[in-house]
């Protein structure tokens, strides 16, 4: 079985629409409302946005369900969630974010392997949901301390932000067993 918010709800929940996360209430206008600011909490708090429209409705299905009904045969349920390469770059930064400051190599370092990067085919711009992209450009430029490099974005083969990862020691970057032909990071 289906379930949905009722269509042209006409009273509101005694204590509004709401959805608690990590001992957190997040409240809204309306279930949309409440759905749109738990995938802002989500992202924020370094996580992937999941399904929050699901999340809602298993939420108000235990605290109230007479706010939902069955959906129709036909109708098609929403779905929320961000691409792989989002979500494991905006994990990679969060964890960075926690190291610390003692993560950086010196600014001659940097320039050489920003060099080998922007030269690569791998350095591709970001893909994907534009509220994740916001935040990851957010932790990356905290990361960095505003320091721009033109031209470098996004490792697609070590799923890096490559303006950061330039900049780091290698005991933080990810390695794969394979690695383009004049990649620095296996060095």
């Amino acid at each position: 079985m289906l379930l949905r918010f009722k269509k042209n709800q006409l009273r509101q929940p005694p204590q509004g629409w709401h959805y608690i996360e990590d001992r957190q209430t997040i409240t809204g206008v309306s279930p949309e409302d409440v759905e749109q600011k738990i995938v802002a909490y989500r992202i924020r708090n370094g996580r992937p946005p999941g399904n929050p429209h699901h999340d809602m409705l298993y939420f108000w299905f235990d605290l109230r369900p007479e706010f939902l009904e069955q959906v129709p045969d036909g109708a098609e349920e929403p779905e929320i969630s961000p691409p792989d390469a989002l979500g494991g770059v905006l994990r990679w930064l969060q964890r960075l974010t926690q190291q610390g400051s003692d993560i950086e190599t010196g600014p001659g370092v940097a320039g050489e392997r920003a060099a080998i990067c922007l030269a690569c085919p791998h350095n591709v711009s970001l893909p994907g949901d534009q509220a994740i992209k916001s935040e990851i450009d957010r932790r990356s430029f905290m990361l960095r301390k505003g320091e721009v490099t033109p031209g470098l974005h996004f490792c697609d083969h070590h799923k890096m932000d490559l303006r950061v990862a330039v900049r780091l020691r290698t005991e933080f970057l990810s390695t794969t067993p394979w690695q383009p032909g004049a990649c620095w990071v296996r060095s």
